[in-house]
């Protein structure tokens, strides 16, 4: 019989102290692989990711990580920070935040602060994400960015309500939801949901896998184009081989 962790007791004991936690099951891999678990349960949906761990570049770490169902993305351009907070049965959009977009990530990381119990991996909740390097334009004047075909935000982050983690030395798989406290929850109904959210995810890896099919590209390859001539490139070379040597 499947347990869940913290037995509901103990769950309503620590939402009394007003503490976001997290609720988990463990299971044994003894089948399944990172990517098959993650094409049965993130097909279709946004916001996910997968995470493999490797150590020197040439060994697999101990830990693989699946994310799904974000309750908060945030994400920053051009120096202002955007965030979106997703509600069920409800379409929600990007609010502009007031405040420079490092306070706004600093803010939204100590309201995502759990303490992980010692035998859950410390990944088990949290913002997952990045901050590319644009973001010393939040610290320093810096030149007028090159014109970009992707228009990728500056910083991007997703806090998952759903962490499916590979340990590959106890060869299980932990499903961990965590918990962010308010005021406005039903803990006991709350709990109940997520504990069956556990159940339905479990029960999904466990059906036979998928055939998947992936839409063939028929888009012709553009040629790569330099944003800069050969003549000025060799020309900044030269200019840092001076400042640095």
């Amino acid at each position: 019989m499947l347990e869940v962790f913290p037995k509901k007791n103990y769950f309503l004991k620590s939402v009394k102290k007003k503490e976001n936690q997290v609720i988990w099951a463990k299971v044994k891999s003894d089948l399944d692989t990172p990517v098959s678990v993650y094409l049965k349960l993130c097909s279709g949906l946004k916001n996910t990711f997968l995470l493999e761990s490797v150590q020197d570049g040439t060994y697999r770490g101990r830990y693989s990580i699946v994310g799904l169902k974000p309750d908060i993305i945030w994400k920053c351009k051009n120096g202002i920070a955007y965030k979106k907070i997703i509600k069920k049965k409800s379409k929600t959009n990007f609010t502009k935040e007031v405040i420079p977009p490092l306070v706004s990530l600093k803010n939204l990381i100590n309201d995502s602060k759990i303490n992980i119990p010692k035998n859950l991996p410390p990944m088990s909740a949290g913002l997952v994400g990045y901050l590319g390097y644009e973001t010393i334009e939040l610290y320093e004047k810096m030149p007028l960015r090159k014109h970009e075909e992707l228009n990728m935000p500056d910083g991007f982050f997703i806090r998952p309500t759903v962490m499916v983690i590979f340990d590959g030395i106890k060869n299980e798989i932990i499903f961990i939801c965590p918990y962010w406290f308010s005021n406005q929850n039903n803990f006991s109904k709350d709990y109940d949901e997520i504990t069956k959210n556990i159940k339905n995810l479990i029960g999904l890896i466990n059906k036979l896998p998928k055939n998947y099919t992936f839409k063939k590209n028929n888009k012709k390859m553009l040629k790569p184009k330099s944003n800069m001539s050969k003549k000025r490139f060799f020309k900044m070379v030269e200019t840092a081989k001076k400042i640095y040597f």
